[in-house]
């Protein structure tokens, strides 16, 4: 049996781990609906950069944009707005970025989703909240 030349056989490798390596892409998929329920903690009590299934979305609270609430040991004209940035971890692998303000729902996937608390409160004539102190949690509606 003749062997052939180790270059030959080596590059009729490179075609096949090439083709193999776009398999690999960063689109891969994070996890079905019930292995995200199984693997990731609800959307309660989340810290910033915390991935958690959210009664159907993987979502992540990735930034806060604004946080003008009010003091809790204050009185105000205006109750203040705390806004989000988010990230909607879909099935596919894709990323999709989103807002979300205290008070108010937001449109995603098949249903909505709302911020159900905020802690720690901010008080009057203390330091400001750190961002690694915040807890969030969440509420999606839909998937009917």
């Amino acid at each position: 049996m003749m062997k052939a030349p180790l270059p030959l056989v080596a590059g009729a490798f490179l075609p096949i781990t090439l083709l193999l390596a776009g398999c690999a892409s960063g689109n891969t998929p994070l996890a079905t609906p019930n292995q995200a329920a199984a693997i990731l903690p609800q959307a309660q009590d989340m810290a910033l950069g915390q991935r958690a299934y959210a009664d159907g979305p993987i979502i992540e609270a990735v930034k806060i944009l604004e946080d003008s609430r009010c003091p809790q040991n204050a009185r105000c004209v205006w109750a203040g707005r705390l806004k989000l940035a988010m990230i909607w971890h879909r099935g596919n692998g894709q990323a999709f970025p989103f807002e979300l303000t205290l008070g108010e729902i937001t449109h995603i996937a098949d249903g909505h989703i709302e911020i159900t608390a905020a802690t720690p409160p901010s008080l009057a004539g203390e330091e400001p909240v750190k961002p690694q102190d915040y807890r969030f949690s969440f509420r999606f509606s839909g998937g009917y």
